[in-house]
């Protein structure tokens, strides 16, 4: 369906492999990976109850990312317990993380971030875990984050790779007067 072939494009998931009955696998004690379904979001937020309840039979949990598509995921998998995972591995404090998000399912992330951001558009069940928000998606809020709070100086950027730099340079410009962040190199 369109569905599955914008989330396969633009998100990369994986191409979906049918299980048929989801309550029979359930009664079977098959264990799901990764569901997910795609819908209207009124269907969707219908559906969510009886998901949520059939759930922990199927060894997962239910979230939300976008309004016409619901997941459910293996019970502790999650962005926070990849991240976590990450950080331990190179040695870095969970508090010195920022993590930005805008979907439920970025919920345990902005939790485990020593400075979790909310985009402007995120789910309101995410924006109540966030510690700040920014700009949408749309409008650059990930930039304005990265600006506002990892105080990102152009030498520091030398580092990172040229195209990035080159796009997060004049977004980061801050205003003397007030230092607020500026969105691009006309308004600095």
């Amino acid at each position: 369906t369109a569905h599955l072939a914008r989330m396969h494009n633009e998100y990369k998931e994986a191409l979906p492999l049918a299980v048929g009955d989801v309550v029979e696998a359930a009664k079977e004690g098959r264990v799901i990976n990764k569901m997910l379904i795609f819908d209207d979001p009124e269907t969707i937020a219908a559906v969510r109850p009886a998901l949520e309840s059939l759930a922990p039979s199927l060894g997962g949990r239910v979230v939300q990312a976008v309004p016409d598509m619901i997941e459910v995921l293996p019970e502790g998998a999650s962005k926070a317990e990849g991240i976590a995972a990450l950080l331990k591995n190179v040695n870095i404090d969970p508090e010195d993380l920022m993590a930005v998000g805008d979907g439920e399912n970025d919920i345990e992330m902005i939790q485990l971030a020593g400075v979790g951001v909310a985009v402007a558009n995120a789910q309101p069940k995410l924006k109540a875990f966030a510690k700040f928000e920014v700009a949408s998606n749309d409008e650059d809020g990930v930039a304005e984050a990265i600006c506002r709070f990892a105080q990102v100086a152009e030498s520091q950027l030398a580092t990172v790779e040229r195209d990035l730099a080159t796009r997060l340079v004049p977004f980061c410009a801050l205003s003397a007067a007030e230092g607020d962040v500026v969105s691009s190199e006309e308004d600095a």
